[in-house]
This record gives C-alpha cells, structure tokens and sequence, in this order.
C-alpha cells in the first residue's frame, strides 16, 4: 500500500501463500522474490521451480525468468528444481 514501509518478508508470506492455492501471477512474483532476495534469502533454485510451476499452468512469461536463470545454475539443481515442481503440480492437480 501506500504510504507503508515496504517488508519483504510479509509480501512474501502473502505471496507463498497464494501461489501454493495455484494463483498463476503470484508464482511468478515468489519466484522473482527469490532470485532477488527479497524478504527470503536468494535461491535460485526455489525461483526456477515456481517458474516452472507458473509455465506449466499457462504462464508463458514465466519462460523467459525460467530460462533466464537455468544457465546460473548446475544441471543437478535445475533438475531438482524441475523435479520438486512436478511434485507440487501432481499435489495441486488432486
């Protein structure tokens, strides 16, 4: 809001809880919360998976931060990445 002192940390406890309940746009601003750093601290794997998430429910913007940060990272992880979203897309699908 305006006129407020920005706290990360609380929009991203409002964000995580939001993109867990499938909230497409929200996926994507937790995602770029964590490649920033911003109220959490950075991990770059955690961003690329809700950017998977958010691609795979129809969020085609999410591609560009997605493939924008898989070069940062070791293969290994972006795997991990990769494979921790299709752990929450089979949990959401149910």
């Amino acid at each position: 809001g305006q006129g407020v002192r920005r706290d990360y940390n609380e929009a991203v406890k409002w964000y995580r809880f939001d993109a867990e309940q499938g909230h497409v746009p929200v996926q994507i601003r937790l995602g770029l919360q964590y490649a920033d750093g911003k109220g959490v601290p950075r991990d770059l794997a955690e961003a690329v998976m809700w950017f998977y998430i958010a691609a795979e429910l129809g969020e085609s913007a999410a591609l560009k931060y997605r493939d924008a940060l898989i070069g940062l990272l070791p293969p290994d992880e972006v795997a991990q990445a990769q494979g921790q979203a299709r752990l929450w897309l089979i949990q959401f699908r149910r």
